[in-house]
């Protein structure tokens, strides 16, 4: 799987606040660990794992 690293979240600011607190910010490297057409998506940040909304994930921008 591929590493990225987060360059844009253009998220509501509750929304970015909370994955902020689960290490998903801008600069962070994260990894998709699980993803299908119009489903959650299971992101590797850190040692830990993040569940992410299809929506949601759509607003997050990686390079």
């Amino acid at each position: 799987m591929t590493e990225a690293t987060v360059v844009r979240l253009k998220l509501d600011t509750q929304e970015q606040t909370r994955l902020t607190q689960l290490g998903l910010y801008c600069g962070a490297t994260v990894k998709v660990l699980q993803s299908a057409p119009n489903a959650p998506l299971l992101l590797a940040v850190g040692d830990g794992r993040i569940g992410v909304n299809f929506l949601t994930a759509q607003k997050i921008f990686v390079r």
